[in-house]
């Protein structure tokens, strides 16, 4: 039986498009992974959370960003989130997520039922340079209990990737 078919069989078990994803991670088939997660199982990718990135083998920065790129919808249309999704995906990456995928959580972020600025910060450190800008103007939009703080973040964050200003 192909990956295709076997997810096809098992579009409404959610345990098992779960471990068919995990499998598919675990053997770097990013195509069927990619599959599920844009198709079958939107949020598969908070099941990985659970016990780490590590564990399936995602060491290095390069892997962590493919499982990124398979496993995170790009498009949004995320749900809100909750805090401990988008803390525990900033503390899984290690760095910034594709700039797609990290728009995307962004923007589950500010949408989230239960935002909090500590949501919005692990959100603004998964965004890579080219997006910082874009959501420092986003921030400046929130209110400023929740994300003056935040914003100020992402500010200091463009400042150091254009280096020292010439005198």
């Amino acid at each position: 039986m192909t990956p295709a078919a076997m997810v096809d069989a098992a579009q409404l078990d959610a345990r098992l498009i779960r471990g068919i994803a995990f499998s598919a991670c675990a053997e770097r088939n990013w195509p069927v992974l990619s599959d599920i997660c844009n198709g079958h199982g939107p949020e598969v990718w908070t099941a990985f959370l659970q016990t780490g990135l590590a564990n399936f083998g995602l060491v290095t920065p390069r892997e962590r960003l493919d499982w990124a790129s398979a496993a995170i919808r790009a498009q949004p249309g995320h749900s809100g989130h909750d805090p401990f999704q988008i803390v525990a995906l900033h503390r899984a990456m290690e760095g910034p997520l594709p700039l797609a995928q990290a728009r995307a959580i962004f923007q589950a972020a500010t949408r989230s039922r239960h935002i909090t600025s500590e949501m919005l910060t692990a959100a603004v450190a998964l965004m890579p340079d080219g997006g910082l800008e874009e959501v420092s103007l986003m921030l400046g939009q929130m209110p400023p209990d929740i994300a003056g703080r935040v914003q100020l973040l992402a500010n200091i964050l463009i400042r150091l990737k254009e280096g020292p200003r010439p005198s």
